[in-house]
């Protein structure tokens, strides 16, 4: 390891260099190459909170992940879920808004080389170089999450640090005229995602389309959501009575219908940060849970009457979740960030139908 500081496009700059890097015990058959630059912003606005800066992620060669010690084998990688590399930063405390974790975190071989949907060196965040992660803090503020909104015509909303680069287009912006659209979905990578529609029509932006229940020539009419695999290679769709269809490599946990639970409100379902599960959400706000996801809460458990739920958006720890109404306003759970809402941003609409989060 080495450091030292110096100039960066005219901004000061303070940089840690790890180079060659091998895994315990002393076996340097496998090595891991990356950089962690610190650059000073002043052309960014201060406040009493603190000043602005940004932090730069470099990654050139990721071979291992897990030391032997932690439960990796001889080439320190297949570790267990949870006591693998972790990606991100946190200023002492594990709070939402103080920490954050890169999606793939804890996930056993995720951002190794040889995986090309979530593999550091094979992405990017807010930067056109691949490996390359920038993360903002603004006069003293982490500015990293987001999520979007989706309407019943596919138009996209895009919040927090989704702006600008969580944008990839919209069935409008296409010149496509539907109606029926039920949910949003992140790629596993975070660089695309996908609409579903009632009938289980799947529309793909920047991501990989593995067919549709129209295409199987499945006729539906109550697809809620869906979710993909963890490599992208697949997907899940949810119908309002909880029942799950699969595509691709997408894996199977289970839905209402196989548990006997026998409901017509399901409207959306999302995955855990390692892929080992995944939630299902109500109109009322009841939360079902299969796999390794965790239950956080609900609105039915807090005595809260609603009817409009259409969207659950997981934290990036899988730790929490917010549900999201057919108005944009938002309901936390566990140790999911509320980022704002349209509620809150004085816009009266009712056609929200769905959320997916975004760094």
């Amino acid at each position: 390891m080495n450091f030292g500081t110096g100039t960066l496009n005219g901004h000061q700059v303070f940089v840690v260099n790890w180079p060659g890097v091998g895994c315990y015990d002393q076996n340097d058959t496998v090595q891991n190459d990356f950089q962690l630059i610190l650059i000073d912003r002043p052309d960014v606005q201060s406040s009493p909170l603190g000043d602005s800066f940004d932090m730069e992620f470099n990654y050139g060669n990721i071979q291992w992940d897990t030391g032997q010690a932690s439960g990796g084998d001889a080439n320190c990688i297949n570790g267990p879920t949870g006591n693998t590399a972790f990606v991100g930063f946190s200023n002492g405390t594990a709070n939402p808004g103080d920490s954050f974790n890169l999606r793939g975190s804890g996930v056993p071989n995720a951002f190794l080389n040889s995986n090309p949907a979530t593999g550091l060196i094979n992405n990017d965040l807010n930067s056109s170089v691949l490996g390359r992660y920038i993360f903002e803090v603004n006069s003293g503020v982490f500015s990293f999450a987001g999520y979007d909104l989706v309407g019943s015509d596919g138009g996209v909303y895009v919040f927090g640090g989704a702006s600008g680069s969580g944008f990839y287009g919209s069935l409008p912006g296409l010149g496509v005229h539907v109606n029926n659209i039920t949910g949003i979905v992140p790629t596993a990578n975070d660089q695309g995602y996908f609409l579903v529609g009632s009938d289980g029509g799947v529309f793909a932006f920047n991501a990989p389309f593995e067919d549709s229940l129209p295409g199987l020539g499945v006729h539906v009419n109550n697809i809620r959501g869906i979710v993909p695999s963890p490599d992208d290679r697949g997907y899940l769709l949810v119908g309002s009575d909880g029942g799950v269809f699969t595509f691709g490599d997408a894996p199977y946990f289970g839905s209402l219908p196989s548990d006997g639970i026998s409901v017509n409100n399901i409207v959306a379902l999302a995955e855990t940060p390692d892929g080992g599960g995944y939630w299902l959400v109500a109109s009322n706000g009841a939360v079902y849970s299969f796999g390794d996801a965790n239950y956080f809460g609900s609105l039915p458990g807090q005595n809260v009457v609603a009817n409009d739920i259409v969207g659950i958006v997981p934290s990036t720890d899988g730790q929490g979740y917010l549900l999201i109404g057919a108005d944009g306003g938002t309901f936390a759970f566990g140790d999911a960030q509320y980022l704002g809402s349209l509620p809150s941003l004085g816009v009266h609409v009712s056609n929200i139908v769905g959320a997916t989060p975004t760094l």
